[in-house]
């Protein structure tokens, strides 16, 4: 057997194959690994999205990142979305420190730092920069054996960058990183000398790991307000304890709180922007698996039970919304409910899975849900905003109404680190959508199949600058995004487009606001303003300027192209209606059949000057049309550096082959179409109403 130090040591399930010894898959607290040689070599799963993260944390990086401890498998960094293509991979994710992962905090405003701990409360400052991890874990100055839970708790203080909250059974705190630390409170637990006896344990093997731990303190929750002054905690036997003068002195709020099981679990304290206590307890462990949830709006003096019937399994974890206190999202055992009236009532969010939710975070400049679940890793809700409005400011009567609107990143993607084409092997999360998306209801009445909408975008000048057409199925919440483009132009295309198709797409914008009107067929419309950010580099003022200026000079050119291939393309239609046609004079069905295939191939010729047919692949195809002159000039006018006299060299070059191709067109109506059609109108039948000119 191979040495087993290359896998995840902990091994919970084993199979072999009955019919082929040498096919066994391991499954271990890290996945599952898979051998094919009877052990000698193993493969590990890393498509499977089954972490179990005990809480997930996020920065204000653009991207942001995200933070996570997993059980038994370390604490980690990776990023909620990323200016690559690929989505976001396996690689893309660092292991921050080894062990079980807890709580790991970034330090505010500042990408390089942070916290992060493994079992027994032992804890970690880390530099990404240096690449140093150093050990910070308080010591009592007399000696005084501290309890550290499993899953300590962790809180960083709100606008004090190098300071910190951390709990054993006492409140810590340090002003420097953890460098050094104070004890700013006594004993906030029951101290329960029954529940201390874990080294002479009578079982199979006393616990070592930190486990056992009990009687310590698993929550820590400042006031976001004054957090130097009011603190409250929550333990794991039943205690919330409150400060409100930096811990001189300290309240008992358990006994206050009627309905919270003695000696239940507190992993949750959160402090809502309205200053709302919430907490969240869970009482499994003594086989009481009902949901616990309570709130105080006078500052700890009397609760209330947030729980309904709705709600289902323990408690687990809890958000509020910074920006409208009314939306809450509640984390239990059986999944995510949300609630949009301060979680009066609830409703579980059904297209989510039905596993423990075992904590919550909002990033705020995304307006993104972060969900770190315990067997199913972290999901991330993408822009809440539209979820705000549900709570009080949605009109259900009114036909278009636009919910929310996020800000749109201008980058170009990356590739992906690492392999481009990773097939099945390697798991990959979709990267958050590219542009500004706009989140509606619609409530339209229409007996139409489809409902037809119209988006324009206007700039800082109100300007039209796109429009867009949309169609939808049904009534109801939808989500579309404008890509942060104006409307462009057609080039010469096989697909002749409809009249009131959508233009393609046109240059990425500036730098700034915009306004994006949705409106329907009978001028039913909402609107709302979107902001386009440049998060990678300045935005060239220059640059854009001089595509500006050769834009102008480039857009004629294109247009008089696009013009004379529909004109031939409307020849060849024209030409080939001729066989709808009973002609009585057989001299004139004569003449159609002899001139109807050396004019087809002329038309043939002319088309190909333009582009190959479509039945012919890129790689097939060598020779430089005119398409490819108008690309080259397009690309070296909106993707260059600079529009320097190598771009205008390319608008020279493809401003002379279409005259080129023009002149030949011409001659080709001149000579050929022209005497063709005439010839047919003496049969009373007039094949094009004017001559083709370009």
């Amino acid at each position: 057997m191979a040495d087993w130090g290359h896998i995840h040591p902990d091994h919970h399930a084993f199979f072999v194959h009955p019919d082929d010894p040498n096919f066994m898959i391991n499954g271990n607290d890290g996945g599952l690994n898979i051998s094919y040689d009877g052990g000698q070599t193993w493969r590990f799963a890393e498509n499977i999205p089954v972490g179990q993260f005990y809480h997930v944390n996020v920065d204000n990086q653009i991207p942001y990142n995200v933070y996570g401890g997993l059980q038994d498998n370390g604490s980690w960094i990776g990023p909620g979305f990323l200016f690559k293509n690929g989505g976001i991979q396996n690689h893309d994710w660092q292991e921050l420190l080894y062990g079980d992962g807890f709580d790991v905090a970034p330090i505010e405003n500042n990408s390089n730092e942070g916290y992060a701990m493994y079992q027994s409360g032992n804890f970690f400052h880390y530099n990404l920069k240096t690449q140093k991890t150093s050990f910070i874990k308080p010591v009592h100055p007399n000696g005084i054996n501290l309890r550290f839970n499993w899953n300590a708790a962790l809180s960083l203080i709100p606008q004090k960058p190098n300071s910190l909250y951390y709990g054993s059974q006492f409140l810590h705190v340090s002003h420097n990183k953890g460098a050094t630390w104070e004890i700013i409170s006594p004993d906030l637990t029951t101290n329960d000398t029954a529940k201390l006896h874990q080294a002479q344990s009578g079982g199979l093997t006393i616990d070592a790991t930190g486990a056992e731990n009990y009687c310590t303190i698993i929550s820590i929750a400042p006031n976001p307000v004054n957090p130097e002054k009011e603190i409250i905690v929550g333990t794991d036997d039943g205690q919330v304890q409150q400060t409100i003068d930096g811990g001189k002195s300290w309240s008992n709020l358990t006994g206050n709180i009627k309905g919270l099981p003695k000696n239940a679990w507190i992993p949750v304290i959160f402090l809502d922007t309205k200053i709302n206590i919430w907490v969240v307890a869970n009482n499994y462990r003594q086989n009481d698996w009902n949901p616990y949830l309570f709130r105080s709006n006078d500052g700890g003096t009397t609760w209330q039970s947030m729980i309904t019937p709705v709600v289902k399994g323990h408690c687990l974890s809890i958000v509020v919304d910074p920006k409208n206190h009314q939306l809450v999202f509640l984390g239990t055992d059986q999944g995510l409910y949300v609630s949009f009236n301060g979680g009066t009532s609830w409703k579980k969010w059904k297209k989510f899975p039905s596993c423990p939710v075992q904590d919550l975070k909002i990033q705020t400049i995304e307006n993104d849900l972060v969900i770190g679940t315990f067997g199913r890793g972290i999901w991330i809700m993408d822009d809440i905003s539209a979820l705000r409005k549900l709570t009080n400011e949605i009109t259900y009567n009114k036909n278009i109404q636009i919910l929310g609107t996020s800000h749109g990143y201008i980058f170009d993607y990356n590739q992906p680190n690492g392999m481009r084409f990773g097939a099945d092997a390697v798991w990959s999360a979709p990267n958050k959508p590219y542009g500004c998306n706009v989140n509606m209801y619609l409530n339209k009445k229409t007996d139409d199949k489809k409902i037809e909408l119209t988006g324009t975008v206007y700039n800082s000048k109100n300007q039209l600058i796109r429009t867009h057409k949309f169609s939808f199925d049904s009534t109801g919440f939808y989500r579309i995004s404008w890509r942060m483009i104006e409307d462009g132009f057609y080039f010469p295309t096989n697909q002749t487009p409809k009249a009131d198709e959508t233009l393609p797409s046109g240059r990425t914008v500036e730098p700034g606001k915009y306004k994006l009107v949705i409106s329907d067929k009978s001028n039913n419309k909402d609107s709302a303003f979107v902001e386009v950010i440049y998060p990678n580099y300045e935005f060239d003022t220059k640059l854009n300027a001089q595509q500006t200026t050769a834009f102008n000079e480039f857009k004629p050119i294109v247009k008089r192209a696009y013009d004379a291939f529909e004109g031939i393309k409307q020849i060849e239609k024209t030409l080939n209606s001729l066989n709808d046609y009973k002609w009585e004079n057989d001299s004139i069905k004569k003449y159609i059949e002899k001139m109807k295939k050396p004019l087809s191939d002329s038309i043939s010729v002319l088309k190909n000057l333009f582009m190959m047919p479509d039945e012919i692949t890129y790689y097939e195809e060598s020779t430089v049309r005119l398409n490819d002159l108008l690309s080259n000039a397009n690309s070296l006018i909106s993707q260059g550096l600079s529009v320097d006299q190598n771009a205008f060299n390319a608008i020279k070059n493809a401003k002379n082959e279409t005259e080129k191709v023009c002149q030949r067109i011409n001659a080709f109506s001149n000579s050929n179409w022209m005497p063709f059609a005439e010839k047919l109108k003496k049969e009373t039948i007039q094949i094009i109403p004017k001559e083709n000119r370009y």
